[in-house]
């Protein structure tokens, strides 16, 4: 049954261009952001709430993100997980994947294939996970570890320091392929330790901005603001998918999913 449920959380593929994972040790809460110039970047992740998470982009791998939610669920390594899902038995493709693994008792694995699609490469602080690939250049990864870095410093929510982070990525220039567009979709997720699998209190999705022309993390960054005005966690939604609209006019599709 777990095994079916991570399933159907996740599209067979998806892509990324920048990617951020931040853990709480005290409140035991994870947090993930992504955005790309992709229709939808979501399922680059696979989140365990009170244990840990892997970001698997650039092109993503649902066979890893579902054998690494098992093993995490097993209470196995992050070193472990990685000698399963990096031995080319079982990813032919590893070198054009980029990989962030991270659990909540602070184990660690970054890997970015050699073959991943320039610039990239990635940042790490403690209990922070940056990457990213197709991007203009390092001073995107940089400007978003500062961003983080001086949040976090403010002490501002766990919720405002990832999308600080994911919004001065877009800013440094985002995804390349997009130019002014900067990002089709985006993504910002954080889950308590308690929560049920695929149904954390804050899951904000923007996909499908390409044919409006908006820039998702830019439409991201004001679905956050409206849901921290309107009480924040109090709402307990557990997700929220948004279209932005084709023109300014029409207003954006909205599949909301309430606990």
């Amino acid at each position: 049954m777990f095994a079916i449920l991570i399933a159907s959380l996740h599209p067979s593929t998806a892509s990324a261009t920048w990617s951020i994972v931040i853990l709480d040790p005290t409140t035991q809460r994870i947090g993930v952001a992504g955005a790309s110039c992709t229709g939808y970047v979501y399922g680059i992740m696979g989140l365990l709430p009170g244990k840990g998470v892997l970001i698997a982009q650039a092109i993503s791998s649902e066979p890893s993100i579902q054998q690494a939610m098992k093993l995490l669920d097993q209470g196995v390594s992050t070193d472990s997980i990685w000698r399963v899902i990096s031995n080319p038995a079982f990813d032919p493709e590893l070198s054009i994947r980029q990989y962030a693994l991270a659990t909540l008792r602070g184990e660690i694995v970054q890997y970015t294939g050699t073959g991943t699609p320039d610039y990239h490469g990635d940042r790490k602080a403690t209990n922070v996970l940056v990457q990213g690939n197709t991007l203009p250049g390092p001073e995107v990864l940089d400007r978003v570890m500062t961003a983080i870095r001086d949040a976090q410093t403010a002490r501002r929510t766990l919720e405002d320091v990832l999308m600080a982070g994911l919004q001065a990525g877009a800013d440094a220039g985002g995804d390349k392929r997009c130019g002014a567009q900067r990002a089709m979709s985006a993504f910002l997720v954080v889950a308590r330790p308690d929560e049920p699998v695929g149904r954390p209190y804050l899951s904000l999705i923007v996909f499908g901005s390409d044919s409006s022309g908006v820039n998702a993390v830019d439409f991201l960054h004001t679905k956050l603001s409206e849901w921290e005005a309107n009480g924040g966690p109090k709402n307990r939604r557990s997700r929220m998918d948004f279209q932005p609209p084709a023109s300014p006019r029409k207003e954006p599709d909205v599949i909301q999913r309430n606990n």
